[in-house]
């Protein structure tokens, strides 16, 4: 791809919002997701998107739609589909990001290519795309919804995850509904580590579906087992609203209408932190690392052949990455910053809610102090070749370090938007970039054409029209 028209694809997918002040407009409601949550077409059934109109107050959240049948979340992202609500979307909007039902189909074949990894890590297989016919990196299905959450909000809107819909499929042993599904579960985990909302609109829906008893249940599903008759469509949609309602998730909360509480709200919550540890393996394909409530964003990697670091509440930032053969280290609700590695092959320093303050160190040629609720005084460190460091609800502070060590300095996992910033001024550098950089250039090459042969067809429309005198 030249550097000229990288730059073209870029440029517009910096959010305008960034230099401009809060829209006063009434926020919108979109929807990525699939026919389960589309209009319906010629074989009598529906999704739940139109539906959910009569339980929102239009005057104060415009819901916009967006969802596509036969969409999985890899085919949404390259098709157009998510470009044509990114590029509308405005600071303050809501997103809802629904997927599942397509995404478990084949990587590749002749009529869909549609399919995703199963999963949440970073897995990816390299495929040749049956319908395009051109080579194609697939990912897994929480790679994709990770793409998503953070255009979102680079745009400044919400994205909110939902679980999908339930399929016809009765429990006789329970007499219930078959309520569990893994692709639910992803999502809730992927909205758990990102720290956004997920909403459980399968197990609301499944509890009014149950009370219709087998026969009923199954006679909302007129032509298979996933789609639904307006009935059933309609029973989706208020499930939604009501999901809205448990969460108390504005602007829609409070824009809802003929919406009580439901019974019972199951999971549906605002998943700030998880109720428990996930741990995503990565193959050996890929860059192998174990995280915990956190991720390697773009250029983010281990180095290593055997890497082992745990991550609990923190992450990796951008270009963060262990040199040695063996790092070990353990951070719980903390981070390694920008750049920041262990560079020796056995550190052993150990801190538990202490620090070093400033200049503090050890002299000694192995250190292997332990430090409870105490710490170093002003002038020491470690001078040693072997400092190690494990941290718990403890820290470094200014000028305290580790000699072997670059020193590292605290950040945040970059937005979508600075990644972007960061990738021009690489590209014109005349810098190599990684495979995750390569990977981003590309999505974002593909959303702006997308969108910009969408507004050239708006154009040509336009022009065909009769002017007025």
């Amino acid at each position: 791809m030249k550097i000229s028209s990288l730059f073209i694809a870029l440029v517009p997918f910096v959010p305008a919002s960034l230099a401009a002040s809060a829209s006063t407009a009434v926020p919108s409601m979109w929807l990525a997701g699939d026919s389960t949550g589309a209009t319906g077409g010629a074989t009598g059934t529906s999704g739940w998107g139109p539906f959910f109109q009569q339980y929102i107050d239009e005057s104060r959240v415009v819901f916009k739609g967006g969802a596509r049948g036969g969409r999985s979340s890899r085919t949404f992202l390259s098709d157009g589909s998510w470009a044509a609500i990114i590029d509308n979307a405005h600071q303050g909007d809501l997103i809802a990001i629904q997927f599942g039902h397509n995404d478990e189909s084949p990587l590749t074949d002749s009529t869909r290519s549609r399919g995703v990894i199963r999963g949440i890590g970073e897995e990816f297989q390299d495929t040749v795309n049956g319908v395009t016919k051109k080579p194609e990196r697939v990912y897994s299905f929480g790679h994709y919804l990770r793409i998503m959450i953070s255009a979102a909000q680079a745009k400044g809107a919400l994205p909110v995850l939902l679980s999908k819909t339930v399929n016809k499929k009765w429990d006789n042993t329970t007499n219930d509904v078959s309520r569990g599904d893994e692709w639910s579960t992803w999502s809730s985990e992927v909205a758990a580590a990102a720290g956004v909302p997920f909403l459980d609109m399968r197990q609301i829906s499944a509890d009014y579906f149950q009370s219709l008893g087998e026969k009923g249940f199954e006679a909302v599903y007129p032509i298979d087992s996933t789609h639904f008759s307006p009935a059933g469509a309609n029973a989706n949609a208020k499930a939604v609203a009501e999901g809205f309602r448990c969460l108390e998730l504005e602007p829609v909360a409070g824009a809802l209408t003929n919406v009580a509480m439901p019974a019972k709200c199951h999971d549906s919550t605002l998943n700030k932190t998880p109720a428990s540890p996930e741990t995503v393996t990565i193959k050996p394909a890929t860059p192998a690392a174990t995280h915990v409530n956190g991720h390697h964003w773009t250029g983010g990697h281990h180095k290593t052949a055997k890497p082992t670091a745990t991550h609990v509440n923190g992450h990796h930032s951008t270009g963060g990455h262990h040199k040695t053969a063996k790092p070990t280290a353990t951070h719980v609700k903390g981070h390694h910053s920008t750049g920041g590695h262990h560079k020796t092959a056995k550190p052993t320093a150990t801190h538990v809610k202490g620090h070093h303050p400033t200049g503090g160190h050890h002299k000694t040629a192995k250190p292997t102090a332990t430090h409870v609720k105490g710490h170093h005084s002003t002038g020491g460190h470690h001078k040693t070749a072997k400092p190690t460091a494990t941290h718990v609800k403890g820290h470094h502070s200014t000028g305290g370090h580790h000699k072997t060590a670059a020193p590292a300095k605290p950040t945040t996992t970059a937005s979508l938007t600075e990644q972007v910033i960061a990738l021009q001024k690489k590209i014109a550098a005349g810098e190599k970039l990684t495979g995750a950089e390569s990977h981003l250039a590309s999505q974002i090459s593909k959303w702006s054409k997308a969108s910009r042969a969408k507004k050239a067809a708006a154009a040509a429309k336009a022009s065909t029209l009769p002017k007025n005198n």
